[in-house]
């Protein structure tokens, strides 16, 4: 089990909080550093989340999000700051409205194979029927779907899913033309479940959430392919994610 560390280092600042002091020190910190003199037709109003794992508290962040950046664009970082690893499907929950993944990750559900077959039809037929029938585009701006107060959910796989829940902490002015990171939590430090030395590693299995999240030392840990990294983020030890940046490229041309 980690020794939990409820700290983070402020982006804005440089400077360490806990977890619990962050979001006060935050509100003052980016009305400080708020662009002053510059037209507000430039940045418009940024919106202030706070995210956060379901199951895993000691992993969250504090996001300065534009106003009109799509769910897709925060859903794209979320996945290349946290979580992506093998390309799986992903939805926001706000409110009673579900917003599913981008078109471009539906493609790759029902292509055949080489030898003319398709494992996966059924699969892409069933997305999309929910799709038409329950689900809305990720192309609606965040800005026109929450507010201060807001909380909202953030799946990715349906499978071994990461769950993580998003709250609006503020809407102040200005901000960049992208996703800012604010804060981040510093990563856990995790003992070897088998012998208590510092944990590098974790030996996954399947559908085993203590092994998915025990840790172990490079000695106790097995020395075949079978295992995975620590990593700061809440899919740490589920699938196959081992903290590489995965580049997702969008063709937005017709």
């Amino acid at each position: 089990m980690p020794r939990v560390t409820s700290n983070g280092i402020c982006e804005l600042c440089g400077k360490s909080y806990r977890k619990s002091g962050m979001t006060r020190h935050l509100q003052s910190c980016l009305a400080k550093t708020a662009p002053h003199g510059e037209p507000r037709r430039r940045h418009g109003n940024s919106i202030h989340l706070l995210v956060e794992d379901d199951y895993r508290p000691e992993y969250w962040m504090h996001l300065a999000v534009p106003s009109r950046c799509t769910l897709e664009e925060l859903d794209l970082y979320l996945r290349k700051t946290w979580l992506e690893c093998c390309l799986h499907l992903s939805s926001f929950s706000i409110g009673r409205d579900n917003y599913f993944c981008p078109e471009y990750f539906l493609s790759m559900y029902g292509e055949e194979d080489e030898g003319g077959n398709d494992p996966l039809a059924g699969l892409a037929q069933i997305i999309g029927l929910l799709r038409e029938d329950m689900e809305l585009e990720m192309t609606v701006p965040l800005g026109q779907v929450v507010h201060t107060g807001s909380r909202f959910r953030h799946e990715y796989d349906f499978g071994t899913t990461t769950e993580l829940t998003l709250r609006v902490l503020g809407e102040p002015d200005g901000g960049d033309d992208e996703i800012r990171l604010l804060a981040r939590n510093d990563a856990p430090a995790f003992d070897c479940h088998r012998c208590g030395a510092p944990a590098a590693w974790v030996s996954p299995g399947a559908d085993d959430w203590i092994a998915m999240t025990a840790g172990l030392c490079d000695a106790c840990a097995p020395t075949s392919e079978y295992r995975l990294p620590i990593v700061n983020s809440p899919r740490s030890g589920v699938c196959g994610y081992d903290g590489t940046p995965v580049w997702i490229v969008v063709d937005n041309q017709e």
